[in-house]
């Protein structure tokens, strides 16, 4: 048997075993925020070490560990780095919820739990991926890394930037993959950039029967709203290399997430994620706080969405801006022989279809797509993401392991 064929037949013998690794990944909670992932990554170093590889924690914070392992080829070859984070969403009010968020209840074909598809499903995959080619290390060129990371959700300082910043020399390589939740439909190339603001109105105040004596920040915050929404839709020149993958994923981005999806692909977008202001009905609030999320298309800068919004609040005596989180835009060509190898399984796999597509949403891939390192994702569909009774397909989960397994081989074995 050829070694692709000795894998995929270990992964059907272990088949229970991967599931309840899954399982049991999903059953740590990482919530972030708080951000304590610790007990989440050691389900993973006990995953390891049952295939006798060795791996290292790196801190940013004593909460947060950081893992890498490595190992390298029998012949020179390029270095590819799998990245996934172990941090989740918090799972909210758990009155929603039919089962605890934290169950990993294996049931009608679904892993239940807060962080199964994103990302759990797939940062499974990948430390499995990663530790079947280890055993087959023998026939491949060149170097593979796992970098998994813990401060994903909440802008990856702690994280992916901090291992890019202090160990470069570990997880900075040729190429670079990971498994978010793209779709087992597409494979994200790039995606959009977004800044997140903090907007505060200040006043004097006062009593609420005399409005005359001082503005509303409230009021005033909602008429910067409406001068902030002239930003949403606005279009901006895609870069050439990546308009037809922009004409080509609008419709598959509609089938993914929802009608309306793939127009705004290339336009700005804004949301206002949480507003506070005031203390009573009858006083004239003196201050007001909106945090704001604005999505910006390939090709546009931050700085151009900054210029914009402080064109806004230069209107507004008493407007300030705080900057939370700044993520440009990020792409890579879509032509690099890695999307053709994760093309080529995930359609095996997956019997459909497989396109490169622009994401609507940010990961840590933009990390090392900014320094110059070709990135690319695919991973289980999206569909509850992020919600209550959040479940990942087992079928979806077992067909990912095997198009990165594959993949990473075949992109291994070529010199």
């Amino acid at each position: 048997m050829s070694p692709n064929e000795l894998i995929l037949s270990a992964i059907a013998r272990d088949e229970a075993r991967i599931i309840d690794f899954l399982a049991r990944f999903v059953r740590a909670p990482s919530p972030n925020p708080p951000g304590d992932t610790r007990e989440a990554m050691s389900v993973v170093e006990e995953e390891l070490r049952r295939f006798d590889i060795p791996s290292r924690l790196l801190f940013a914070k004593d909460e947060m560990p950081n893992l890498v392992a490595d190992f390298r080829g029998a012949r020179p070859g390029p270095h590819l780095v799998l990245n996934g984070h172990v941090d989740v969403f918090p799972a909210g009010d758990e009155a929603g919820w039919s089962r605890s968020p934290w169950s990993g209840l294996v049931q009608d074909g679904y892993v239940h739990g807060r962080g199964a598809v994103d990302m759990k499903a797939g940062t499974a995959a990948l430390v499995l991926a990663f530790a079947y080619l280890h055993e087959h290390r023998d026939s491949l060129g060149g170097r593979l890394t796992l970098a998994l990371v813990s401060d994903e959700e909440t802008g990856g300082r702690y994280g992916a930037e901090f291992l890019l910043k202090e160990h470069s020399e570990l997880v900075v390589g040729d190429c670079y993959v990971n498994a978010e939740p793209s779709s087992v439909g597409a494979i994200e190339v790039g995606e959009k950039g977004a800044v997140h603001l903090r907007i505060s109105i200040r006043t004097a105040g006062g009593h609420g029967a005399y409005t005359h004596q001082s503005p509303n920040a409230i009021r005033l915050m909602g008429e910067l709203q409406r001068d902030l929404n002239r930003l949403h839709g606005v279009r901006y020149e895609t870069p050439a290399d990546l308009a037809p993958i922009i004409t080509e994923c609008r419709a598959v981005i509609d089938r993914l997430v929802g009608k309306g999806g793939g127009d705004i692909i290339d336009v700005v977008t804004v949301n206002y994620g949480a507003i506070k202001g005031g203390s009573s009905a009858n006083v004239l609030a003196p201050d007001c706080v909106l945090e704001v999320d604005i999505r910006m298309p390939a090709g546009m800068t931050s700085a151009t969405i900054l210029a914009s919004v402080k064109d806004v609040l230069a209107k507004y005596e008493g407007a300030s801006m705080e900057v939370i989180t700044i993520m440009e835009p990020s792409w890579s060509d879509a032509r690099h022989p890695m999307v053709g190898h994760l093309s080529h399984n995930a359609e095996r796999f997956s019997n459909r279809t497989v396109v490169p597509v622009m994401s609507l949403g940010a990961s840590d891939a933009r990390f090392w797509r900014q320094i110059g390192i070709p990135g690319y994702s695919y991973g289980p569909s999206p569909d509850t993401m992020g919600a209550p009774d959040e479940a990942v397909k087992i079928s979806e989960y077992l067909d990912i392991l095997k198009t990165h397994v594959l993949a990473a081989f075949d992109y291994l074995s070529e010199t």
